[in-house]
């Protein structure tokens, strides 16, 4: 394993996590394979290559995104408390951070997969992972979950918002306890690739224009591409401090040259917003990286 794509996690955990992902890969892998999300196909055609290959849900190139973001968040809150993941669809970092022993709970809107999204739930709560049928677009937050979370996560759900961020994170920022943690990723718009595909082309590289011209309303694929300046200052808005932002490869690639760096499709932002009392603040310096952490 590559130091850019682990730098913020210590790697002794990292390996831990690649078993714990290694002994439920098969048996998820399976589950979601056996799970009818057409109903999906409505509002993204896109997501018929997920439908044709579950195993991008489960084992694909962002795997060890989610290995870096579960080592971020079970250090963040050392190793022990409650954690909340918004936008779950496949729990992949939630079991990971269930069977590293942390209490977890997982928050998804479960009619927006039809009755197809079932398997995956019962075998969550089978794992001991506390599901909650919840649009992370409301207002409301139940008032037992409110402020009982040591930490939260917003994995790859904020680019595929019909609105601004913001919102979401305002919900999650309820969810937690006083210095609680939330951990983000997305897609970054400031990666040079993009910016190059922009100067050239004129277009967004995030939105794939011809799925989103299919869809039917609303449309679930990705619709924003944001700079990690765009998300800070959400996440101040929705009363965080920002702890810590940064960029980093979502997979392992070798030597990448300069070449093989402008072709990447995107890259993402995680931000740490960690505490509520101080503000720490990290420049982003790599327009190469395809994940921005905040």
């Amino acid at each position: 394993m590559t130091s850019e794509v682990y730098s913020h996690v210590d790697p002794k955990l990292i390996t831990e996590i690649r078993q714990i992902h290694d002994n439920f890969r098969e048996e998820l892998i399976d589950i979601v394979a056996h799970c009818d999300l057409k109903p999906c196909l409505r509002n993204n055609p896109g997501m018929a290559q997920f439908i044709n290959q579950p195993e991008i849900f489960v084992d694909g190139s962002q795997k060890h995104r989610w290995f870096r973001e579960t080592g971020i968040m079970f250090d963040a809150l050392n190793g022990k408390g409650k954690v909340a993941d918004l936008g779950t669809l496949v729990p992949v970092c939630a079991l990971m951070l269930k069977e590293l022993g942390l209490d977890v709970t997982v928050v998804e809107k479960f009619d927006l997969y039809g009755n197809g999204y079932r398997p995956i739930v019962e075998f969550a709560k089978k794992k001991g992972i506390h599901v909650v049928d919840m649009d992370i677009l409301s207002d409301q937050v139940p008032a037992e979950l409110e402020g009982q979370f040591d930490g939260t996560m917003c994995l790859a759900v904020v680019e595929h918002l019909s609105c601004g961020p913001k919102r979401v994170f305002i919900l999650a920022n309820r969810f937690l306890k006083e210095n609680g943690v939330f951990l983000i990723d997305t897609p970054n718009g400031s990666m040079m690739g993009n910016r190059l595909h922009f100067f050239f082309r004129g277009e967004n590289m995030e939105l794939d224009f011809d799925n989103y011209n299919e869809a039917l309303p609303p449309y679930t694929g990705h619709m924003h591409c944001f700079s990690p300046r765009q998300i800070k200052v959400s996440l101040e808005q929705a009363g965080f401090n920002v702890e810590n932002i940064f960029t980093a490869p979502r997979k392992i690639s070798g030597n990448r040259n300069l070449k093989s760096r402008i072709l990447e499709s995107s890259f993402r932002i995680v931000a740490a917003a960690t505490g509520k009392k101080h503000l720490i603040e990290n420049s982003v310096k790599n327009l190469w990286d395809r994940d921005i952490v905040a």
